[in-house]
């Protein structure tokens, strides 16, 4: 089965979209919680020595903190089921990014 067909399958082309949208109508609602993660990955990226971060269930990255974390790591990799185009798009432009 493609990527595409499981995308369809388990709906995560509207999940992703609806992730968004829920975020463009209740940024100030989310702004909170995304900042408690991004101090939660900072505050942990602190204790560690550099290398490599792993980051699962980016998704959107809303919550990544990508101009701190790429000056602690050499490389950042994004884990999710899929991402959206857009951070696809990001993660080509940006040599330190992969998926």
């Amino acid at each position: 089965m493609t990527i595409s067909k499981l995308r369809r399958k388990f709906g995560l082309n509207s999940d992703h979209g609806g992730i968004m949208t829920r975020f463009l109508n209740e940024e100030k609602n989310w702004f909170e919680h995304l900042n408690n993660t991004k101090k939660f990955i900072l505050e942990n990226a602190t204790e560690k020595d550099g290398g490599i971060c792993l980051i699962i269930g980016s998704g959107w990255c809303l919550d990544v903190p990508f101009e701190e974390v790429s000056k602690k790591f050499t490389k950042i990799i994004l884990a999710d089921i899929i991402h959206p185009r857009q951070i696809e798009h990001k993660i080509k432009k940006n040599p330190i990014l992969s998926c």
